[in-house]
């Protein structure tokens, strides 16, 4: 049920179709462009992307790509993590997923570092999940779908229709 992997030549029509319910770039995991620092709240965006994409139909999230499908590249990223390597920041990424969104949905993820314009970028294909996938921790759980192009919220209400039209047991 894992997703599959993703090569240049796939990458190439993903950036060229652009973003979509079933694609999103995301320019890096931690390295804010705007205020040229590491900022740890933008992790949380691609926390809600993946959840998102978790929940729906699966997607393919592209992180070092801008809005406009510019690519940027790893590079800033790769200084904010330990080992400042494609594997550094593999391995923080993992965590991240690990820690706020559960061990079980890797089966369902992939994580690829793809070569394009000579920069390193990531690309998360992910496939629907067999459960509802909740981001955060105790009480201060949120659950996330696709829609309109877009991460969306769902309130508890919504949630518990959602949950039971979407995975018929």
């Amino acid at each position: 049920n894992a997703s599959k992997s993703i090569n240049d030549v796939v990458l190439v029509e993903l950036l060229r179709a652009g973003e979509n319910d079933h694609v999103e770039f995301k320019s890096s995991l931690r390295w804010d462009y705007k205020q040229n620092q590491m900022n740890k709240a933008l992790e949380n965006v691609i926390l809600k992307t993946i959840a998102a994409f978790l929940n729906t139909k699966g997607g393919t999230l592209i992180i070092g790509v801008d809005d406009s499908g510019s690519v940027l590249g790893l590079e800033k990223d790769y200084e904010t993590v330990s080992k400042k390597t494609s594997d550094g920041f593999i391995l923080t990424l993992t965590k991240l997923i690990n820690q706020h969104l559960g061990k079980r949905v890797h089966k369902f993820i992939n994580l690829d570092i793809v070569k394009h314009e000579d920069k390193d970028i990531c690309a998360v294909p992910v496939s629907k999940c067999d459960g509802p996938v909740f981001l955060g921790k105790n009480d201060t759980e949120t659950f996330f779908i696709r829609a309109s192009a877009s991460s969306q919220r769902l309130s508890v209400s919504e949630v518990v229709g959602y949950i039971k039209s979407h995975w018929k047991s």
